[in-house]
């Protein structure tokens, strides 16, 4: 992942608060930083989290959303 096309994905966002997003992620494991370049990518721990948050939102939240809507429709 390189910042520039992070930015892209992000653009309601500043350079600072992309900047802090990134420390935050780097702090708790979840990305490394490839030596003195823009880019990142991601650990095996982040690997994992990402993965089990799309399963959870696969699972879980989709059909509960999908539930409300046909309820309140």
């Amino acid at each position: 992942m390189v910042v520039k096309n992070l930015r892209a994905w992000l653009a309601d966002k500043t350079s600072g608060q992309v900047s802090r997003l990134l420390k935050r992620l780097r702090v708790h494991g979840l990305i490394k930083k490839v030596g003195n370049r823009y880019k990142y990518y991601l650990t095996e721990l982040g690997r994992q989290i990402a993965t089990m948050t799309l399963k959870i939102r696969e699972t879980c939240v989709i059909p509960t959303l999908a539930q409300t809507v046909k309820t309140t429709a």
